[in-house]
């Protein structure tokens, strides 16, 4: 488990940065949402997260290259659900 710190950057951005965690030694990033001009919003996430010392570099690279994608994915699923639901 870890602990981060938001901080409301805007009313279309937020950041954040690691308080505490046993498996990390960094988190920070934002999301940042803007109209895209279509009717629809484009969302910017950044990330960088840091590993302590000897963690395997097949756990390391399962964290950034795999979850993190598939998470991204199903965030992006929900919202354009949600915005179809909202539309009818």
């Amino acid at each position: 488990s870890y602990t981060l710190e938001l901080t409301q950057e805007s009313s279309h951005s937020v950041k954040w940065t690691l308080k505490e965690a046993k498996m990390m030694s960094r988190n920070e990033g934002l999301w940042a949402l803007r109209d895209d001009g279509n009717g629809g919003t484009h969302a910017t996430y950044e990330v960088d997260v840091g590993l302590p010392g000897l963690i395997p570099k097949s756990i390391s690279d399962r964290l950034t290259g795999v979850t993190l994608p598939q998470t991204l994915q199903r965030f992006k699923d929900r919202c354009e659900a949600l915005a179809g639901a909202e539309r009818e």
